[in-house]
């Protein structure tokens, strides 16, 4: 039998031991504030968050951000692409599209790769695949052909499903279940900062009166930066990832509880969970939206009047806009746990919304005053709604199906909403293609997509089950120390 001091030695942690994924446990700690002890209770201790968290959150959110700036890299400047290039819009489309694409066949094999057996690899697959990508893309000025652009496309969004199906794995392996919901968030919209960036980028490279030769050179240039920013931002998580720490931070991430199960079970129990086929179904075409606005912007918006650049603008500001109302949805989420209330205000307001902008829209078009003014207020309010709408989906997709894996059930959500996406963005160029007078029929279009979510909103419960595992493990933990006390006493009593 080791004597006290023996084990005090053996369960207290390092700082560095604390740095690299350990946790301390000691029985109290020092308030920062006061300086004074504060005891812990037992599930404190047997459940704990370390600061290696923070790096492991960053060292993702660098490589989805740079996966999603390689993802608009050809959006962001469809029209002078297309007209420089001499291919139809449609084509520069396809770049975006290869993602898209992509994306249903390797999503379910990635979430399994990414639930049960090694989160770091699928992290470190990708992020390697999207310098491959960014890479090839820079041949697009060695001959006429545009190959290389598709092939280094479908490389940079090969393991895209590995960082979109993610947030919610991160957050749980990582955080306690009192903040998961605004650390999945921050996950979440590490794309919509790369597709931010990526629609500014551009701006810095290429002019919109520049000649065929000149808009050549442009290109390079701005690709060839895109691939050293891509090389800052993929390589920390060659050395920083890791799959989850020694201790876990709450209940539903312990051993005793986490369960390995098999992909031909977890489709089984996701698609018998009437809850989630709702919200399935409410957040495939409100997400099918944002990835039919992010491919199809440039064009919708040029029947308008309004220019490449000033589309890029309205992305990139309705996109800061959405991501700050994602925030502090989360924390409202965190704190009052109401999901659905929040669900159903905002597919509301995004269908007033859409039906706002496409009728002053098409007004400003026979009016003749300020499409862009127009663009940019209400397709701010609504990403808003979208941007929010699909965080708060891949949270309440986790608390609704556990034990299922938080990468499996998010890439279900997110393929489905990938094939929305493709359909309504072949669907709304067609319009745009073939009925130049008629933009209006797009965005219509769209309209329906808040339409149909609105219906499904409604029909979904709240039942959070990760939630209630999490309060029964740490009210079970806590327990014993009140039982241990009782016995403690019941002793001393007979002693006496």
């Amino acid at each position: 039998m080791p004597n006290n001091s023996d084990t005090k030695s053996q369960t207290k942690t390092t700082p560095s031991n604390e740095a690299e994924g350990g946790c301390s446990t000691d029985k109290n700690i020092v308030d920062k504030t006061t300086q004074v002890p504060v005891k812990q209770s037992p599930s404190q201790i047997k459940y704990q968050e370390t600061p290696y968290r923070w790096y492991v959150m960053i060292a993702y959110c660098l490589t989805v951000f740079a996966n999603g700036f390689q993802w608009v890299t050809f959006s962001a400047i469809a029209t002078d692409f297309s007209n420089n290039y001499d291919i139809p819009s449609w084509k520069v489309n396809m770049f975006s599209l290869m993602y898209m694409i992509i994306y249903p066949f390797v999503c379910i094999p990635e979430g399994w790769l990414i639930d049960n057996y090694s989160t770091r690899l699928g992290i470190i697959l990708a992020a390697a695949t999207t310098l491959l990508g960014a890479g090839l893309k820079m041949f697009i000025n060695k001959d006429s052909s545009l190959a290389c652009c598709f092939v280094g496309q479908f490389f940079s969004g090969l393991f895209q499903p590995a960082l979109l199906n993610s947030p919610g794995k991160i957050a749980a392996n990582w955080f306690r279940e009192d903040i998961r919901t605004v650390i999945c968030t921050i996950c979440c919209l590490a794309d919509t900062v790369g597709i931010f960036v990526g629609f500014l980028w551009n701006l810095a490279f290429i002019k919109e009166d520049a000649t065929k030769e000149d808009f050549h050179d442009q290109v390079f240039n701005y690709i060839l930066s895109e691939f050293i920013l891509n090389i800052v931002f993929c390589l920390p998580a060659f050395f920083i990832f890791k799959d989850k720490p020694d201790i876990p931070p709450s209940p539903s991430q312990s051993d005793e509880n986490v369960k390995q199960l098999d992909i031909l079970t977890s489709l089984k129990m996701l698609f018998t969970n009437i809850r989630f086929v709702y919200l399935l179904m409410a957040t495939l075409f409100v997400v099918g939206y944002y990835d039919v606005m992010g491919t199809i912007i440039n064009s919708l918006f040029d029947l308008y009047g309004i220019t490449g650049q000033e589309s890029s603008i309205i992305y990139a500001v309705s996109s800061v806009a959405g991501m700050i109302a994602s925030l502090v949805i989360s924390w409202l989420l965190d704190k009052y746990k109401k999901f659905k209330l929040f669900q159903v205000i905002l597919c509301i307001s995004g269908t007033v919304l859409q039906a706002l902008f496409t009728f002053l829209l098409e007004l400003a078009k026979s009016k003749d005053f300020s499409a862009y003014a127009i663009g940019l207020v209400l397709y701010t309010l609504v990403n808003m709604i979208v941007v929010p709408f699909y965080t708060l989906g891949m949270n309440y997709a986790c608390e609704i199906t556990y034990p299922v894996g938080e990468s499996i059930n998010g890439g279900i959500m997110m393929t489905m909403s990938q094939l929305s996406g493709i359909g309504g963005t072949f669907l709304c160029d067609h319009f745009i293609q073939h009925n130049e007078n008629k933009p209006w029929i797009s965005n219509v279009i769209l309209l329906g997509f808040f339409a149909v979510s609105c219906i499904f909103v409604f029909l979904f419960d709240e039942k959070l089950t990760r939630q209630e595992v999490d309060k029964a493990g740490r009210e079970k933990e806590d327990a014993k120390e009140g039982e241990n006390k009782n016995e403690v006493v019941t002793i001393e009593v007979a002693k006496k």
